[in-house]
């Protein structure tokens, strides 16, 4: 026979990921990007002093985007608009907040993606197939006793379904009177999936 089992494990998300920069706006494409530099160089700065390593900061999107009015239903041509965000690895949940707070006093002005996980997924998901494999195994012995035949509770076969981690979605209070943005973390699910198949008889040999 053939059963599923199922394991999730919740863990406390130890590690955040938050993609932030500086967007800057002028009439000559040249000034637009050295204003971006200078303020993005200020804000990598900033979150380098605030404990994230210069490896955990990547480049996530740099985009040059003309910019338009509409007047009078004509297109009137306004500048450009040059967009820097780098991610970054935070080490210390506990810090986003103020890290957040800090690359914002630097010059950042887009924050547009906070996540959360764990460091350590593959030791979790370890024991959710532990989890999900006497999940199978109860589920077997259970039919057995119903149908009233001996289940042989050692699988003759494993077959493994990929499950995806659910990371939480953090919340951001905006209505803390605090001088630190509270961010909450949330937990981690990590979820694995079984396909167990057993061997059974009626008279106990096979």
């Amino acid at each position: 026979m053939k059963v599923g089992g199922k394991g999730v494990v919740k863990a406390e998300a130890d590690r955040a990921r938050v993609v932030l920069g500086v967007f800057t706006e002028n009439l000559q494409l040249e000034n637009a990007q050295n204003e971006n530099a200078q303020h993005m160089t200020t804000v990598i700065d900033a979150l380098i002093r605030n404990g994230v390593l210069k490896e955990d900061i990547k480049t996530q999107t740099y985009q040059i985007q003309p910019q338009y009015d509409y007047l009078n239903g004509e297109q009137v041509f306004r500048g450009y608009r040059v967009v820097h965000e780098v991610s970054a690895e935070i080490e210390n949940t506990s810090m986003v907040g103020a890290i957040i707070d800090e690359a914002v006093g630097a010059g950042a002005n887009t924050v547009s993606d906070i996540s959360f996980h764990v460091a350590n997924p593959q030791m979790y998901y370890h024991m959710a197939i532990n989890q999900a494999l006497s999940d199978a195994v109860s589920k077997a012995v259970s039919v057995g006793t119903k149908m009233n035949v001996y289940v042989n509770p050692i699988p003759l076969r494993i077959t493994e379904a990929t499950a995806p981690i659910t990371a939480p979605m953090p919340y951001i209070s905006m209505q803390s009177t605090e001088a630190v943005t509270p961010v909450q973390t949330g937990m981690n699910e990590i979820t694995a999936i079984l396909e167990v198949e057993f061997m059974y008889s009626c008279n106990g040999r096979y």
